[in-house]
């Protein structure tokens, strides 16, 4: 009970009609929802978990407890990835704080969507051509 009112053990407080908690809590809930996957290391820069570069994106929570939370990308955000090889996908959901979600055994449904763009490489299959070309860059 000591830690979900927050007051420290073994200390006296006093109290003149109002009472204020030296470490207050947030009944609020969670404001902000981060996907976010070990994976996929992004650019995006997050002040919260000391800079690291594994959030995909942040979905804001608009309603109550229990209900559901829909989002839609309206504005077309999009990460971009620099990943040759896939082997798996990790996903975690945190809040702002960085505390992982308890969903209380409810299942959820996540939508990713992955646009892979392949860029296309000039074949060059004559050697004699191959070979000057590295050497002419060398030689720059």
């Amino acid at each position: 009970m000591l830690y979900n009112i927050r007051i420290t053990k073994n200390t006296t407080y006093v109290s003149t009609g109002t009472f204020t908690f030296p470490y207050p809590c947030n009944f609020l809930g969670v404001n902000r929802l981060k996907i976010k996957s070990g994976t996929f290391k992004t650019t995006n820069l997050d002040i919260n978990s000391n800079g690291h570069f594994d959030f995909l994106a942040t979905i804001p929570v608009n309603v109550s407890q229990y209900s559901l939370i829909s989002y839609n990308n309206l504005v077309s955000f999009k990460n971009i990835i620099i990943i040759e090889d896939i082997n798996f996908i990790d996903i975690t959901i945190t809040d702002e704080s960085d505390n992982i979600i308890d969903f209380n055994g409810i299942d959820i449904h996540l939508t990713i969507q992955i646009d892979s763009i392949i860029e296309d490489y000039i074949t060059d299959n004559n050697l004699h051509e191959l070979v000057n070309k590295i050497v002419q860059i060398i030689l720059i």
